[in-house]
């Protein structure tokens, strides 16, 4: 899933939710992507390891053959183990690092900070007001 596509659903799709509802919504949308691509890339890192053992199979050396062969079947194991685990915690590390601030906290210190951002959403007010204001 791309960014464009995670941002259409944030700011077209779901603009009907409220914030929090909208993330709980991408969250599970994501979920689902990423339970259908595993099967497939745990599948192609299977192959992958398979073509090598398939190489390996074809040394000569009997001891070079038989640890490069057991190396690469401990580690398909391990790989294909890790890799099926990380996947489980993946949108949930993704989604985490969203920032999740009290909106009206944010609408204050934006507001309020920032004067040329209060100017234009402050309609009416002189500037010598809304600087006093901002000030306030």
């Amino acid at each position: 899933m791309t960014e464009k596509r995670l941002q259409y659903l944030f700011l077209k799709d779901y603009n009907y939710l409220p914030y929090y509802k909208r993330l709980e919504k991408i969250k599970s949308v994501l979920q689902t992507n990423v339970r259908q691509k595993k099967k497939v890339i745990l599948d192609k890192l299977a192959k992958r390891y398979d073509e090598h053992l398939d190489r390996a199979l074809n040394i000569q050396n009997d001891e070079k053959r038989r640890t490069t062969v057991v190396n690469l079947m401990d580690t398909k194991d391990e790989r294909l183990e890790e890799i099926g685990n990380s996947v489980k915690t993946a949108v949930k590390n993704y989604i985490g690092k969203i920032n999740r601030n009290s909106l009206i906290g944010y609408y204050k210190k934006r507001l309020f900070t920032d004067f040329e951002c209060f100017r234009e959403y402050s309609e009416g007010f002189t500037n010598e007001q809304a600087l006093a204001i901002g000030h306030f």
